[in-house]
């Protein structure tokens, strides 16, 4: 790991170097006070932790094949649904729900005869 003041390499569980912590020893600053470290050019990306727990890749395999599955089980229900209206359709055969819903509401009976006149 590197110092986060110079840059250099530093102990794994010290975030500075050793000697930038003999500096500091030496120079003491108050608890609470705001401090900037410098900025160094010559260091990569700061590598963090990743927040999400390391999956596999069946693990991601699994859920993309359940999401396609669940897709593709919604737009069966939808043509199954569909083709039922069609074939009602062709056969002239009307479920009583659907002249309930907007054959006899009054609505559509007065657009009816309005149209008819």
């Amino acid at each position: 790991m590197s110092c986060m003041r110079c840059g250099k390499e530093a102990v794994e569980e010290h975030v500075f170097c050793a000697e930038c912590l003999e500096d500091m020893k030496r120079h003491p600053v108050k608890p609470g006070t705001p401090i900037q470290l410098p900025v160094r050019e010559n260091s990569g990306p700061v590598k963090r932790a990743s927040f999400r727990v390391a999956e596999s890749k069946w693990h991601d395999k699994i859920f993309r094949l359940k999401y396609t599955m669940f897709w593709l089980v919604v737009l069966i229900i939808l043509l199954a649904g569909l083709l039922a209206l069609a074939l009602c359709m062709l056969l002239q055969i009307t479920p009583e729900w659907f002249n309930d819903m907007f054959f006899e509401s009054n609505a559509v009976q007065y657009i009816i005869s309005r149209t008819a006149n």
